[in-house]
C-alpha cells in the first residue's frame, strides 16, 4: 500500500514537472511537446501493464512498436542526411550582424553576433529588452538582421510577429548572392539541379507559413533556388 502510494506520488509529481516545462517553451513548439509526452506516457502505461501482469503481451509490442516509430522519426532526417548526394546541413542565413542556422528539428533560429556591442554572442545570451535594441538598430541599418531576429523572436520566444511580418513584402533587401544562396539551401560545390529543387523542397516544406513556418525565411529559400538554377543555366 505504502509503495503504490510513493509510486502514485512519483507520477503525479513528475507529471506536473513535464506540463510545467511545456509550458515555458515557446507557443509554436508547444504543440509538439503535448504529443511527444503523451506518446512517451501511453509507451510507459504499456510497459508497467506488462511488467505487472495487468496487460496482455501484446500491450508490450504495441509500446515497443511506438517508442521505435519515435525513435525512427526523429533520426530521420540524419538517414536522408546519410542517403544524399551532396548532404544537406542545416541552411544558414547571414547578415553583417547576424550568421543564424536554421534547426528543423524543431523548428527554430540559433544567431551568432558578428559585430557590434555584443559581438561573440548568441542571441540565446541575449535578454528581451537587448533583443528589442538590436531591432531598433537594425531597422534601417541592417534590413536582414532586422529580419531575422523577428524570426527569432517569433520562432524561439513565442513572439507574435504575424502582423509586421505581413505587412513587409521584403523589397528592401536584395536577392541573395552565389555564395549566400549555397548557404541558404545548404549545399556545398559540384550540386546539380535536383540537388537544388530537393534542397528546396525539403526547406520550403518545413517554411510554409500554413506549417508555423515563417514569410521572410521562405522567400529567401525561394529567391535562392532562382538564382541557384539561373547560374547553373548560364554556365
Amino acid at each position: 500500500m505504502i509503495l503504490r502510494l510513493v509510486f502514485i506520488v512519483l507520477v503525479l509529481f513528475l507529471v506536473f514537472w513535464l506540463l510545467r516545462n511545456i509550458r515555458k517553451q515557446p507557443a509554436p513548439k508547444q504543440k509538439k511537446a503535448y504529443l511527444n509526452a503523451f506518446l512517451w506516457g501511453l509507451v510507459g502505461i504499456l510497459i508497467i501493464g506488462f511488467l505487472t501482469g495487468r496487460m496482455h503481451w501484446l500491450g508490450a509490442i504495441a509500446a515497443f512498436i511506438i517508442g521505435l516509430a519515435k525513435l525512427g522519426f526523429r533520426f530521420l532526417p540524419l538517414l536522408g542526411f546519410l542517403g544524399s548526394k551532396t548532404g544537406i546541413p542545416s541552411p544558414t542565413f547571414t547578415s553583417p550582424l547576424l550568421r543564424c542556422t536554421l534547426n528543423t528539428q524543431p523548428l527554430g533560429l540559433s544567431g551568432d553576433i558578428l559585430s557590434g556591442e555584443h559581438k561573440g554572442k548568441s542571441l540565446d545570451q541575449l535578454k528581451s529588452s537587448e533583443i528589442q535594441a538590436l531591432l531598433q538598430l537594425t531597422q534601417q541599418a541592417d534590413k536582414k538582421a532586422y529580419y531575422l531576429l523577428t524570426v527569432y523572436q517569433q520562432l524561439n520566444r513565442g513572439s507574435d510577429n504575424t502582423q509586421q511580418e505581413n505587412q513587409a513584402n521584403f523589397d528592401d533587401i536584395s536577392a541573395p548572392d552565389i555564395q549566400e544562396a549555397e548557404q541558404i539551401l545548404g549545399l556545398d560545390k559540384g550540386y546539380s539541379k535536383q540537388d537544388i529543387i530537393k534542397a528546396h523542397k525539403r526547406l520550403i516544406q518545413k517554411l510554409h507559413p500554413d506549417r508555423g513556418g515563417n514569410d521572410y525565411l521562405a522567400s529567401r529559400v525561394n529567391l535562392a533556388k532562382t538564382q541557384l538554377l539561373d547560374n547553373l543555366k548560364n554556365h
